[in-house]
């Protein structure tokens, strides 16, 4: 049976919060929601289709997932500082930053809670990774 696209990520989705520790099935949705808004963002800030099978999506979604769970429990790490590493990556990567931003937003209204620099960090590399891989395909 073939399924849409779209489909087939719903239902990785279902096995990523069937496999969550918290057993509040609210939660759970609000990690989902989370996880997915984030996908969509990225995927609708580029343009691009993600290569489910590959390991920079697949990294991606585990801390996206694990990121979610701190903000849905409130133990996010707001420790706000900045070396030479956080600068190099956000000079390196002002696109993915842009769209870092916009998951700044997104974060903003639905938790009230800021990003970290750590956390912009982070995103922006993984982002980096998926496009990458993304330009990769393309060139196939």
């Amino acid at each position: 049976m073939e399924l849409p696209e779209d489909e087939a990520g719903n239902i990785a989705f279902h096995f990523i919060n069937a496999q969550t520790n918290s057993s509040d099935s609210m939660d759970n949705q609000k990690i989902f929601e989370t996880v997915k808004g984030i996908l969509d963002i990225v995927k609708y800030n580029f343009s691009i289709l993600y290569d489910e099978d590959g390991i920079g999506y697949t990294r991606f979604v585990t801390h996206l997932r694990l990121f979610a769970q701190r903000l849905v429990n409130g133990s996010q790490d707001l420790y706000d500082y900045e070396d030479s590493f956080y600068t190099h990556v956000l000079e390196s990567c002002p696109k993915e930053y842009e769209c870092v931003k916009k998951i700044g937003v997104f974060i903003k209204e639905k938790f009230d809670s800021k990003l970290s620099r750590q956390e912009e960090m982070y995103l922006a590399v993984h982002i980096h990774r998926i496009l990458e891989e993304y330009a990769q395909r393309k060139k196939t």
